[in-house]
């Protein structure tokens, strides 16, 4: 029986899931195909061998996600993979710089590459890759610490090679400064531009990111953790720079209601914000954002700190929600004034997918119902450390969403291990995550689960000390217990 390639690509993705990372052997030879042109192995734990005949079988691919990653596995892969176009990998202890170089020598076709968490890279081969690798329009070195910048100097000043990047991830990149003065030169053409959390060897100022921002004005995305400077005096420039902006994170201090309000206000085609709910943002931006941004598709609160409720109102909360009806993502986490009442009586989400809903500690069974009964289409829902819940918030979501392929329930010590297997029995397609208790320090044990695993799990791990878990989490909700 031929499978078409899509169908053992799923199977393949699924296998390895259920398998808990692992690479399901007595399968491998039928679902690996060299005609296979993307795989997601980033959960993927491979002994040498498998590891081997997949890079010799699938000779075909364009597009790879590994996780952890040696230079022995990045040797195989590219000697058998020239056409590469995207590569995602996260660098293990054996990960050098001889893997870039051989990527940068081998992969001239490569368009997007993320590389995660190296701290051997160094920026000398970043710079072979941009050279080599002229159609690369993404690079992405979060986490990678001897990064400093300088890998853009070669593509500077008069006699500057072509450089095409459209997006740039420096998260956690420690630049220095001759470093980030070559960036804001090279900058002119970035989409995107990641800084999730940003990072600087030099004592960077308000006024060495604005020159940035006034360069980058083709930009549509860009997601900023800053903790170096206030962020009201960085909005208002983004307002009036990158008025084309579509995505927008934000997290960091000095942030109020003027520069979020000139943001909303002046970026007509925002379609994702998120941003922290700090001491200066209160109900007059959630207002605006109602009148400013009704066609939003993922909205983010960070509600960081339990004094925030002082500056929020369920009612701001419920006028957000009637206007932005084309939702797909919503995340209120940690909303301590959550309730049902704040989604509207007659309210209906059509297009909402993703839903996070935990910490909302004021959550019962009757506001699940009206949420799941609102929102038919979710596929993701995370309700995460709620445990005002029963057994008939899980009947409720089972017959509201239909099509949920994932539901977070960790540190939820108010189900029964019935209630849940109940549910992963009529939803085939669910993966449930999921906190074991079972040593009496009730720190427990983070398990996903899914109905044809659930049983095996259940029985490894079993739920021995639930009910302390639940007592101790009650007390601790009603100011019981420190």
């Amino acid at each position: 029986m031929r499978i078409p390639y899509l169908i053992k690509k799923r199977m393949l993705d699924f296998l390895i899931r259920v398998n808990n990372g692992k690479w399901p052997q007595q399968v491998m030879g039928s679902l690996l195909d060299r005609n296979l042109h993307e795989l997601d192995l980033a959960k993927c734990e491979f002994e040498d061998a498998a590891y081997r005949h997949l890079a010799t079988t699938c000779v075909r691919l364009r597009a790879l996600t590994l996780g952890p990653t040696t230079d022995a596995m990045v040797k195989e892969l590219v000697m058998h993979n020239p056409n590469l176009e995207q590569l995602g990998l996260t660098a293990s202890k054996q990960f050098t710089n001889k893997s870039v170089k051989l990527i940068a020598e081998h992969c001239s076709r490569l368009q997007v590459l993320r590389l995660k968490n190296s701290e051997r890279i160094s920026d000398k081969t970043i710079e072979l890759v941009l050279r080599n690798c002229t159609r690369l329009t993404e690079l992405s070195l979060a986490g990678c610490k001897k990064i400093k910048g300088t890998a853009f100097k070669a593509f500077t000043g008069s006699k500057k090679r072509l450089l095409h990047l459209q997006k740039l991830d420096l998260s956690s990149c420690e630049l220095n400064k001759s470093g980030f003065k070559q960036l804001t030169k090279v900058c002119s053409d970035l989409q995107a531009l990641n800084f999730a959390p940003l990072a600087t060897s030099f004592k960077i100022t308000p006024g060495d990111f604005l020159t940035l921002i006034h360069n980058c004005k083709n930009l549509l995305v860009l997601d900023l953790s800053n903790y170096h400077f206030e962020m009201d005096t960085i909005l208002i420039e983004v307002s009036r720079c990158c008025t084309q902006l579509t995505t927008l994170l934000l997290d960091g201090i000095g942030m109020t209601d003027y520069g979020l309000q000139n943001v909303v206000q002046n970026c007509a085609r925002l379609e994702t914000l998120r941003f922290r709910y700090g001491d200066g943002v209160t109900d007059n931006s959630l207002l605006q954002i109602a009148k400013s941004c009704s066609s939003l598709k993922s909205l983010t609160l960070d509600f960081w700190n339990k004094f925030n409720r002082l500056s929020v109102s369920d009612q701001a909360i419920k006028s957000l929600l009637q206007s932005c009806t084309n939702l797909s993502e919503l995340s209120l986490c940690n909303c301590l004034i959550m309730t049902g009442a704040c989604f509207p009586e007659t309210g209906y989400f059509p297009f909402l997918q993703y839903l996070n809903l935990s910490e909302c500690i004021q959550l019962n069974d009757f506001a699940i119902r009206r949420i799941t009964e609102s929102c038919p289409n979710l596929k993701h829902l995370e309700l995460n450390n709620l445990n005002n819940l029963t057994a008939a918030s899980l009947e409720a979501i089972a017959v509201g969403c239909p099509l949920l392929e994932e539901l977070s329930l960790k540190q939820c010590a108010c189900f029964k291990d019935d209630a849940m297997k109940s549910v992963l029995q009529v939803m085939p397609k669910l993966f449930m995550h999921v906190t074991r208790y079972v040593d009496a320090d009730l720190r427990g044990i983070l398990k996903e689960v899914h109905c044809t695993t659930v049983d095996s799990v259940f029985t490894d791990y079993p739920n021995t000390y639930r009910e302390r878990a639940f007592e101790k989490t009650r007390k601790r909700m009603f100011g019981m217990e420190t």
